[in-house]
């Protein structure tokens, strides 16, 4: 059964040159992008069947347009989950120079590097160039927000994880970056984040957050049309026990390319010491679904089998105690 779902081949050893040049490659991309991450310590998943209130509609905008609810149109017939989700009007075409909003928040752990994690579905219908739907995020104090393509300032660095997003060449009207046109029924899309958070207080309720703000935004000129509709938004926090400047050059590093993994992909690892590997993948739950143990290698090919979509990670443990982790998308 664990080889009919999850099949992982060990292949031959890279040889000597170019081994190191991809090591080389694999440190400077973890020591920029990555954080060396331990667990989970936050998971939220909002289908809006019980929870929908994780959700803050902006209500001190009285033109805020979205709604928990049944969707009732041509387009937004239904809901992903049903019978709920937040939808631009569940009833009718959204107006023009309207601007609505909604925010969700991850909450940080004491002061150290974190990784985020979004992910949710969603369908749009809007006129091309003169409405949109997109994301903005904010740090801290939940008041300083960027749109997610244009978020590199104060040393915060997107993640290299991104699927099904919209770029800084999709904009509308006025140069904002957004989802816009007609989608091809449901999407699913995800985005991450590599942050240091910093604490005020050792208060809970005062601890650092991430706050992302789904935003639509139709123009003076945007003809009527369904608008955007999410639904099972899924808000993990990787935490890391230490921040990247402290990582030394012998820790075990662990890359999956491609990832996305659409069929099969590679596991690189580095600096794992010769003997046998614990191979683990869990979901996004946390939970444990497949192990395996096998001789260490420098590469090995994973296969994505009867896997089903969505997030994964994998954890890879050597013989003498050396463990690292990444996170493994499957599409």
């Amino acid at each position: 059964m664990l080889f009919q779902e999850l099949q992982i081949i060990f292949v031959n050893p890279l040889t000597e040159p170019t081994m190191k040049k991809t090591l080389t490659l694999l440190a400077f991309l973890v020591f920029t992008l990555y954080c060396y991450p331990q667990f989970i310590i936050y998971h939220q998943h909002i289908s809006f069947e019980s929870n929908g209130q994780l959700a803050v509609i902006n209500t001190g905008n009285p033109n805020n347009i979205w709604q928990v609810g049944v969707p009732h149109k041509t387009f937004f017939n239904a809901a992903n989950t049903p019978p709920y989700a937040i939808v631009t009007d569940t009833l009718h075409p959204y107006p023009a120079g309207n601007t609505s909003e909604f925010d969700v928040k991850l909450i940080g752990p004491q002061s150290c590097w974190g990784t985020a994690f979004l992910q949710f579905v969603h369908k749009y219908d809007t006129d091309s160039l003169h409405a949109g739907g997109f994301l903005e995020v904010a740090y801290n104090d939940s008041t300083n927000f960027r749109n997610v393509v244009y978020d590199t300032v104060n040393g915060l660095t997107p993640h290299w994880m991104i699927q099904n997003f919209y770029t800084a060449k999709d904009t509308m009207e006025g140069g904002i970056p957004c989802f816009q046109g007609h989608s091809d029924g449901w999407i699913s899309s995800f985005y991450s984040w590599l942050w240091q958070m910093g604490v005020k207080s050792i208060n809970p309720e005062e601890m650092d957050s991430l706050t992302i703000r789904f935003v639509f935004k139709s123009n003076s000129n945007a003809l009527p049309k369904e608008g955007w509709m999410v639904d099972d938004i899924d808000l993990t926090l990787y935490w890391c026990t230490s921040g990247i400047e402290e990582l030394q050059d012998h820790a075990p590093m662990v890359m999956v390319a491609p990832n996305p993994v659409s069929d099969q992909s590679k596991v690189i690892l580095s600096n794992y010491k010769s003997g046998t590997v614990a191979i683990e993948l869990y979901d996004l739950a946390g939970t444990k679904i497949h192990e395996l143990k096998a001789s260490s290698s420098s590469e090995i090919n994973f296969v994505k089998g009867s896997l089903n979509p969505g997030m994964y990670f994998l954890n890879i443990r050597g013989s003498s105690g050396e463990s690292a982790w990444s996170r493994v998308m499957i599409e």
